[in-house]
This record gives structure tokens, C-alpha cells and sequence, in this order.
């Protein structure tokens, strides 16, 4: 469950002939990451890997994000009182003074007034230390505080700066100038530079492996963040493969760490689930429960996270009647150990309202969302970046239920504050710039929702380059908005480029280079370009059906697509055919009770009857109508029918 604090990217959805997909959907997943420190003298922290990406849900994904940059031997001192002078005449105290008051500004989300204290800071230790492990440290403070504020190329700078202290005062295979090594391998991965941040990231390894003990909790977060890189890469065989190894170094430190052991579980769990192998990922999430409600006690804040990972795996499974007992159970423990006005209450009450939300409880969810709220608000303020994304997921409620309250202002002033904490070329300020230009799409406000897209276009070539792969979120969403209009040369313009942006950036075996080639086809067909759209739609199912399996719903969402395609070329057999498979694949995924199987078999019938095979399709309406006699029949009971993804 992913926290929307940490998104990179903004919703986007394919084009479905029959049924279109909500349009921006909120991104889950996301890897557990371990905290390095450098050394006891300069302080730093590796970056947690990005979050993985997924689709169709606004549940928070679990990740600790506990890189503190703090001076090492820096106490705990008291707050100053109002106009109290507290300089200290002594630089190395200053120095530390300095570094305490940004780090708290950067708790707060004051990105701004952080990043003026670490300057400060630096001036000072460069005036006072030169190039010291201290400035080294600080530098890489400032730039964990830069990639905050997704200024990945000054971010990058400063780490290339500490890296060159430290390989001038450590040599070049000091465990420090691995981690900012490791440190430089991330940001140029937000970055998109993928062929770069490997070099990085694999020379970090090759130091550790030379220096550490195989078993060293080090190599493990080596593994885990090239794991991370593999999978942004669409290359899912490496990336188990690197979490795979970290696990086995959890595995050897089993008993002594469990806190590793369960992190390395608890990130392979996280890479089936997004990869809908379920059944490997859910005994995962189940011994790293164990481990943790062992090591810990049954009411640790950390057991309340793991509760959460495993709520999010039957969340993505429509599984809601297990996903909310574990979301309660999570919430006790946090509200007793943590208090009622903390952070993890406030996420753990928003996948509460998620979950009632997919149950069509909408007035629950509107509830619980608006807890949330207040409670991130009560704790941050009005104006941090936290509260613009519990704005964000409340409009997005707000915009699919009945509710007579206007989303319009929630969007807005979830724009306003990323605006302002993030200034105006972060990413998640064009997160919130698809968000409101999908309220105005909504509306059918073409003009104004235009705008919005272009300008989170800009935004994020203007972050990120032109060439990174969250540049095609905007294509699509673009293209999508040109589709709706029935503005088919611009929206194939714009797919096309998301499409290019997408091969070059993530490779030809990528889940979103197979959205694009559906969406694309989509609108070859709508243009009556048969002979260019069928063959995109069949790369698009033959790779999700190879990555995600054939009965995983955005497969069978594909395998629909290409049946109405032929229904369209007026190939009534073909269509026929899979839509019987879709049938089948449903009744196998949910039983044969259920709304999706339904549709598919209506939609098999009709397509047997246009092709005159009018006893194979009475068969089938047969099965149809007794089908709907036991819902009939179950409705007057009381029972439910299970939940509609």
C-alpha cells in the first residue's frame, strides 16, 4: 500500500473499447529499504529504491523512509527560546547545531529552509575543515535534501563532490565511497539514466563484496536497490534474482538480524505481488509477520506495517473481507503504541477508506479519508506535501462517488501546497496536474484540462529530461484526452511518442510499453487502421499474459480488447472464441458467479449469434440465465456476490 507522498508518477490508464478504465489511477508498490550510515564521522544515508509501479488502486504501500542525515555524536539539546541567540562561537558545535535544526526542517517538510541551513553548514565546514569528511557529509545531506525536491541535477553534483573527498581521503574502496556510490546509483536512477546508475550501483557492490563478509547486511541493500533498478527496467527475472540474494543474506543473519531478514522477505513479497504471483508472495509476507511478531512482540509499530503489506495483497486480490480485519488489527496496535495523532494511524485510516471504497461503502471511505486528514494536518500543518496527497485521494473519492461536495477545490489546493513545499517543476506537482485535469475532462472541459496536461508535460521534462519514462505518463494521458475529442491524428501523435519514449527508456518487454501498444492500436482502430492495430493488440496480450499470467485482470482486460477488435472487423468466430476464453479465465479466476463472468459469456453469446451459430449461443444464454436466477436468489438471502475490481 504506497504512500502518495512518494509517487513519481501520475495516473494514466489504456483505452478500452468496450469499458474505460478510471483515468488516473493511483500507483502502488514499493521495496523496504534499509538504512547505511558512512562512517561515525560524516553522517549519510542511502536512499530507499523508488517505489514500484502497479496500477488501479489508492491504497498506501508500505515503506519506511528513515533516512535521518545527522552528524554522528550530535545529543539531543533543547529547542531555543523565542530570540534567544544560540550561535555557537565553537564551528564544530555550530556545525552540529546547524545540522539538527535542518534535519528538523526537513521532518517538517520545510525543504526550503533545510536546504539554506546544510549550505550554511557547508560554507562553514569548508571555511573552517576543508575537504573534510564532515563537508563530504554534509554534501551528501544537502543532496538527499535536493532529491526531496526532485533536483536530481544538483542532487547528482553535490554526491559526485562527496564522492571525490571521500575517495581522496579513503582511497577508492572505502565502504563510505561505496554508499555514495550507492547514493549517486539512485539519484541518476530517478534521473532515468539507468545504464549510468548500474555502473554506480554494481561498482558499490563489487567494493562490498571485496571488503565485507558475504553475509554483510551491506551487500544486501546492494541487491536490494539493484533489484529495485531491474525491475524499472521491466527485466523481472534480474530483479528477483538481486532480491533473491538479498533474502539469502537475511536468511544467514536470521536470529541476529531479524530486522534485515524480514525487510528481504518483505521486498520479494512485494515483487510477486506486483508481478500478481500471489501465491508465491503471500507465505512471504507470512514468515516475515512471524519473524517480526517473534522478535518484536505482537504489538510493535513494525508488525501494525507487515499487517498492512499482507492487507495490501488481498486488497489487490479483491479479498476485502481479509484485507480490513488485518487493517483494524493494524490500526489498534498503532493508535496504542504510537497515539492517536500519528503518521502510520493516519495511512493505515486511508487504506481503510480504500478498502471501503472498492466495497462501495463511499460515505465510510469519505469518513475515513477525511480522519486521515485531519490527523496529517494536526501533525504537518496545512501546507505539507503529506496533506496535498490525503486531498488528493479524497477528491479522487469524491470524483467516482455521488457525493454533492466539489472536488475541484481539494485538487486545487493539493496543487497549491505541492506548489509551494515542492516548488513548481517537482513531480508531484504534476501528479496533481493530471488529477485536476482529469476533474475538467470529467466535465468535458477540453480546453482547460489541455492545459493542465501540457503544463505537466513541461513539468516533468523539465525535472526529469525529455527522455525519462514518466514523460510518457503525460503522453498518454494527452493522447487519451485528444482520443475523447475524437482528435485521432493528435492522440496517435502523442501515443506514438509515449510509445518511443517507452521502448528506448524500459526495453521491449516492459508492462508499460505493452499499455502503450494497446493504446495505440485502440486508436488505429477507431481510425479503421485494421492492419496496424492488430498486431499491437496482440503483442500487448501475448506480453502481459507472459509477465502477469493469462488470468490476471489487466491480461483478460487486454484478451477483451482484441475480441472487440474483431467484433468490429466483423470477425464474429475469432471474437467468439475469446471471448469464451475470457469466460472461461473468469469463472476460474472469481467462480462462476460473478459479474465478469457474466458479461463474457453475454458477450460470447452475442458474438455466436452474429456469426449464426444460433445453438452454441443459446447454450450459453442458458448458462447466463441460471446464473442470474442463483444472484437473484442470493440477493434475497443477503449474501454477497463478492467485490467487482
Amino acid at each position: 500500500m504506497r504512500k502518495d507522498k512518494t509517487m513519481r508518477h501520475a495516473g494514466e490508464v489504456s483505452i478500452c473499447i468496450k469499458k474505460r478504465a478510471y483515468w488516473c489511477q493511483i500507483l502502488i508498490g514499493c521495496l523496504v529499504f534499509p538504512v547505511a550510515s558512512v562512517t561515525q564521522s560524516s553522517a549519510s544515508s542511502e536512499e530507499p529504491p523508488r517505489p514500484f509501479k502497479a496500477t488501479l488502486s489508492s491504497i498506501d504501500s508500505y515503506t519506511r523512509e528513515d533516512q535521518e542525515p545527522v552528524l554522528a555524536n550530535d545529543p539531543v539539546q533543547r529547542d531555543p527560546e523565542p530570540g534567544e541567540d544560540v550561535t555557537s562561537p565553537d564551528p564544530l558545535k555550530e556545525l552540529a547545531r546547524l545540522n539538527r535544526l535542518a534535519e528538523r526542517c526537513s521532518k517538517q517538510g520545510w525543504y526550503g529552509e533545510a536546504e539554506s541551513l546544510y549550505r550554511k553548514a557547508i560554507g562553514l565546514s569548508e571555511r573552517n575543515l576543508g575537504q573534510s569528511l564532515e563537508t563530504a557529509g554534509l554534501l551528501n545531506n544537502l543532496a538527499l535534501i535536493l532529491r526531496s525536491q526532485a533536483k536530481y541535477g544538483e542532487a547528482e553534483s553535490l554526491y559526485r563532490k562527496a564522492l571525490q573527498v571521500n575517495q581522496n581521503l579513503l582511497g577508492a574502496k572505502h565502504g563510505n565511497v561505496a554508499t555514495i556510490l550507492h547514493n549517486l546509483g539512485e539519484v541518476c536512477r530517478y534521473q532515468g539514466k539507468f545504464g549510468e546508475a548500474h555502473t554506480l550501483l554494481e561498482e558499490a557492490l563489487r567494493i562490498r563484496e571485496a571488503s565485507l563478509n558475504a553475509d554483510h547486511p551491506d551487500l544486501a541493500s546492494s541487491f536490494n536497490n539493484l533489484g529495485a533498478l531491474y525491475l524499472d527496467e521491466g527485466q523481472y527475472s534480474k530483479a528477483e534474482s538481486c532480491l533473491r540474494k538479498a533474502l539469502a543474506i537475511g536468511e544467514k543473519n536470521a536470529g541476529t538480524n531479524d530486522a534485515a531478514l524480514a525487510t528481504a522477505l518483505t521486498n520479494l513479497a512485494q515483487l510477486y505481488r506486483l508481478l500478481a504471483r500471489y501465491a508465491l508472495a503471500e507465505p512471504l509476507y507470512l514468515r516475515a509477520l512471524t519473524v517480526q511478531e517473534k522478535a518484536l512482540g505482537p504489538k510493535h509499530p513494525e508488525v501494525a506495517l507487515l499487517l498492512t503489506n499482507l492487507a495490501t495483497q488481498y486488497y489487490d486480490q479483491s479479498r476485502l473481507a481479509l484485507a480490513e480485519p488485518l487493517l483494524n488489527k493494524a490500526l489498534r496496535i498503532q493508535e496504542e503504541s504510537l497515539g492517536p495523532v500519528h503518521p502510520d494511524v493516519a495511512a493505515t485510516l486511508n487504506n481503510l477508506a480504500a478498502v471501503a471504497a472498492a466495497d462501495s461503502q463511499l460515505d465510510q471511505a469519505e469518513r475515513l479519508y477525511r480522519r486521515s486528514l485531519a490527523i496529517e494536518e494536526e501533525i504537518f500543518g496545512p501546507e505539507h506535501p503529506r496533506v496535498a496527497a490525503r486531498l488528493n485521494n479524497l477528491a479522487q473519492l469524491l470524483l467516482q462517488g455521488s457525493s454533492h461536495v466539489n472536488p475541484e477545490p481539494l485538487l486545487r489546493r493539493a496543487l497549491s501546497i505541492r506548489e509551494k513545499a515542492l516548488g513548481p517543476a517537482h513531480p508531484d506537482v504534476a501528479l496533481s496536474l493530471n488529477s485536476l485535469a482529469d476533474f475538467y475532462r470529467g466535465r468535458k472541459q477540453w480546453d482547460t484540462a489541455e492545459r493542465l496536461l501540457q503544463r505537466a508535460l513541461t513539468t516533468v521534462e523539465s525535472s526529469l529530461g525529455a527522455e525519462h519514462p514518466d514523460v510518457a505518463i503525460s503522453l498518454n494521458n494527452l493522447g487519451i484526452l485528444y482520443f475523447d475529442q475524437g482528435k485521432f491524428g493528435r492522440a496517435e501523435a502523442s501515443l506514438q511518442r509515449a510509445l518511443a519514449v517507452r521502448r528506448k527508456a524500459l526495453g521491449e518487454e516492459h508492462l508499460d510499453v505493452a499499455l502503450s501498444l494497446n493504446n495505440l492500436a485502440t486508436v488505429y482502430s477507431r481510425q479503421k487502421k485494421y492492419e496496424q492495430a492488430e498486431p499491437l493488440f496482440q503483442q500487448a496480450l501475448a506480453m502481459r499474459e507472459k509477465t502477469l499470467g493469462p488470468e490476471h485482470a489487466v491480461s483478460l482486460s487486454s484478451l477483451a480488447n482484441l475480441a472487440a477488435f474483431y467484433r468490429l472487423r466483423g470477425e464474429f468466430m475469432k471474437s467468439a472464441e475469446l471471448f469464451g476464453q475470457m469466460a472461461t479465465r473468469w469463472e476460474r479466476k472469481l467462480g462462476s458467479n460473478q459479474p465478469e463472468v457474466v458479461a463474457a459469456l453475454k458477450d460470447w453469446a452475442s458474438m455466436l449469434r452474429q456469426a449464426k451459430q444460433n445453438s452454441a449461443a443459446k447454450e450459453i444464454e442458458h448458462r447466463v440465465q441460471t446464473i442470474q436466477a442463483v444472484q437473484r436468489q442470493e440477493r434475497k438471502g443477503g449474501v454477497s456476490l463478492g467485490f467487482q475490481r
